[in-house]
């Protein structure tokens, strides 16, 4: 009777654990005008799959550009989706009907530079989500 017990509370512990389901994945920000970058990783599963290993940015004509180097950290293939959204100074997002979610098929160990470009001259802060693609379709 105890063990049964004991199994009915770790399945229904492990239920109520799962219910909120994992955060959408990994966010980084860059901002070109303080200088500031910041990664928050959002899922424990996908911060075990890739990291985030450098950020950079610099001015292209009168467009920001910055790059974000993820590293898969996995021993099989990883499948990601990634999309940047710039904001202007005063917070407000800069659109950019180009940036769609791109499907980023990543190999084990392998390092990829993901490049976006500020839609305007007043975008100065990128906000890149990544988060786990699908490898059917």
């Amino acid at each position: 009777m105890k063990i049964k017990y004991i199994v009915v509370m770790l399945g229904l512990g492990w239920v109520l654990g799962c219910a909120g389901g994992p955060k959408p994945g990994t966010k980084v920000t860059v901002d070109t005008e303080t200088g500031k970058t910041q990664v928050i990783e959002q899922s424990f599963f996908m911060a075990r799959k890739i990291k985030v290993e450098g950020i950079k940015y610099r001015l292209i004509g009168d467009l920001n550009q910055a790059q974000v180097m993820l590293t898969s950290e996995s021993s099989s293939v990883v499948s990601l989706e990634i999309k940047g959204v710039w904001y202007d100074q005063n917070g407000f997002v800069a659109p950019d009907p180009k940036e769609l979610w791109r499907l980023v098929i990543m190999n084990p160990q392998e390092s990829k530079a993901m490049v976006f470009i500020a839609p305007r001259k007043d975008a100065v802060r990128l906000e890149l989500t990544a988060r786990e693609g699908s490898l059917e379709n």
